[in-house]
């Protein structure tokens, strides 16, 4: 969170800022290279940088998702790796005859796959929610800029934009229902935070 205190508009020595520009890049953890993959593939509207800063600090636009990071390639494979995983169990049980086929199923079982697919892809959500909440609160602010100006239209000129325009009313929802998941959370296991397992 403090990475990203250096767009705002304070004062810092040019060197400092400098180095903040390199920091930045590293602190967005994206493993995956998602912002080129974005920029190759999903071309959205053409529009200017937040202000000087963010374009100084390589944020282009203000698109959330082209400045995602991995987050979405990340949950796209958690959730193709447990459908992966369900499959095979799947085949496992229908060949239970062969060794190996029992060995497979062992591995791939989940007493329940879309409870670990819920905790694996809230984890995910937890590590990037500083990042997506900033670039999501400033989709938003350019889509009521956009509004009075009478071009709205534009974010939902495509179905690309109209999925991008979604995913931000989402995610909008979630940022503020998902601190009130994680005092419910916590509530409710107090005492038993020190085991591994805990109601959700």
């Amino acid at each position: 969170m403090l990475t990203f205190t250096t767009v705002v508009n304070v004062k810092i020595p040019i060197n400092l800022f400098i180095f903040l520009r390199f920091y930045v890049y590293f602190a967005m953890m994206d493993v995956l290279q998602g912002r080129y993959l974005y920029k190759s593939n999903l071309h959205f509207r053409q529009e200017a940088p937040y202000n000087g800063a963010f374009g100084f600090f390589g944020f282009y636009d203000c698109n959330m998702i082209n400045h995602s990071g991995s987050f979405f390639l990340i949950l796209i494979s958690i959730i193709c790796f447990f459908l992966f995983k369900a499959l095979l169990n799947s085949l496992a049980c229908c060949c239970s005859k062969l060794y190996y086929a029992r060995k497979l199923g062992i591995w791939a079982h989940e007493d329940s796959y879309l409870n670990t697919l819920g905790q694996a892809s809230a984890k995910l959500f937890m590590e990037s929610y500083f990042e997506l909440t900033i670039f999501t609160v400033i989709n938003l602010i350019a889509m009521i800029n956009s509004s009075h100006q009478d071009n709205i239209q534009d974010y939902f000129s495509s179905p690309l934009e109209i999925a991008s325009s979604v995913i931000v009313f989402m995610l909008i929802i979630i940022f503020f229902l998902y601190p009130i998941f994680g005092a419910v959370s916590i509530h409710k296991n107090q005492g038993k935070l020190e085991h591994k397992k805990v109601q959700v």
